[in-house]
């Protein structure tokens, strides 16, 4: 009995021991690749529900159409209710270098209007009765993304929920996004509603106009002028025959590509389909994010790894040369591209113009963007920029960067 004993305790010491001795091990159900950022929020846009965020010196782009935002008090609210410079701390998922997908906003002072862009806020424990539309229903998780006129939010449905459409017995799988529903539920502590009752409607088009983002529900012209990005991975699950949807690894996680029909492919600079694309190819895809998804309008493959296999020479476009053609031309001194390396230390970066990745010394470089004059520290992967300069062999010593998008 005691030789039993004293190997429980000795059990117990070995695994307090490993605990401690690897701090960074997150605990159960922490997503290890959280992102957690604190810092002033500035260039809002309330009507894309997109802001960046300054944090330590780093600025990222926080998507906040999804995110439950909790203001001072206790009190739910918008990105209408965040003022320029208000202190905020952001809880998401890191998509890109420069883009997270915000899942809570707090906001930390009282730089925010607390009532400025909602008609009514909730405090946890509130009994809720409102009216929204479905933004994007999960029957897994068994939530669904709803608007409604005091902001966005998560409504979590359980086994008591009972849910109607007209008279009719009805159950997740049978809500449709642009649903319009009736809920009756609580509030809880992280923000959610907790749903007793949903009936579900048709949408109303005249009744789009009470909601603060207008009749534009879907805001996909606006969110495709704000949130262009670029993400760098590995292919891991092709395209099939049928779609056009790419699986691919990155630092910050798995990541689906939807290339759209009009998008521009290319391979080892040659113009191509997706379906060329195989596994294990490098690749950059520029596009617009919708959730966690990347929308691409141009892909290209970046690794200079000869495959262990032969690939098929990919077809070129009809009536189109080759990209790398272009390589012969003379480098210009003044261009515009996208920003795909930078480094803050040196003062460098990398920028893709016309299928050629560009090296430029951004030391002492005046930046700008709309007449503004910006910080270096402000620019990252994914700007639209103009460069000018004066080549020294390879690289240009800028005189001037632009931010033009």
């Amino acid at each position: 009995m005691k030789l039993q004993r004293f190997l429980i305790i000795l059990t117990a010491a070995l695994i307090g021991c490993a605990a401690v001795a690897d701090p960074d091990k997150p605990a159960d159900g922490q997503n290890a690749r959280e992102f957690r950022a604190t810092g002033s929020a500035f260039n809002i846009n309330k009507r894309a529900e997109v802001f960046d965020i300054s944090d330590h010196g780093d600025t990222f782009t926080i998507l906040a159409d999804r995110a439950t935002i909790q203001l001072n008090k206790d009190k739910f609210g918008t990105v209408a209710d965040i003022k320029e410079n208000a202190q905020v701390r952001v809880t998401g998922e890191q998509l890109s270098p420069r883009t997270v997908l915000a899942a809570t906003i707090v906001l930390l002072d009282d730089s925010g209007s607390q009532y400025g862009g909602a008609i009514k806020s909730y405090a946890p424990n509130d009994r809720v009765e409102t009216t929204g539309f479905v933004i994007s229903s999960s029957p897994a998780l068994k939530q669904i993304d709803v608007r409604t006129r005091s902001g966005n939010y998560v409504v979590a449905v359980d086994a008591r929920t009972v849910i109607r459409r007209y008279i009719y017995s009805a159950d997740l799988h049978d809500i449709r996004n642009e649903d319009s529903l009736n809920i009756v539920g609580t509030m809880d502590h992280s923000g959610r509603i907790v749903a007793e009752r949903i009936q579900i409607a048709l949408p109303h088009a005249q009744d789009r106009s009470y909601y603060p983002i207008g009749k534009d529900y879907t805001r996909s012209g606006e969110r495709r002028a704000v949130i262009e990005d670029v993400v760098e991975g590995v292919v891991a699950n092709p395209a099939s025959k049928f779609d056009r949807t790419l699986g691919i690894s990155t630092k910050y996680g798995d990541r689906k590509i939807d290339v759209a029909k009009d998008a521009e492919v290319f391979i080892d600079k040659r113009a191509a389909s997706v379906h060329d694309l195989m596994k294990g190819d490098k690749i950059r895809a520029m596009g617009v994010w919708d959730g966690s998804t990347l929308i691409a309008s141009r892909v290209e493959t970046i690794s200079s790894e000869i495959p262990e296999s032969p690939r098929p020479e990919p077809s070129a476009k009809p009536e189109e040369k080759p990209a790398a053609a272009t390589n012969d031309k003379p480098l210009p001194n003044s261009f515009t591209g996208r920003i795909i390396e930078i480094d803050y230390a040196t003062f460098a970066l990398v920028v893709d113009s016309e299928m050629r990745d560009l090296s430029i010394d951004a030391k002492d470089t005046p930046v700008t963007k709309a007449g503004s004059s910006r910080r270096f520290s402000e620019l990252k992967k994914g700007d639209k920029v103009t460069v000018k300069g004066e080549w020294t062999d390879s690289v240009l010593k800028a005189n001037s960067i632009e931010i033009v998008e």
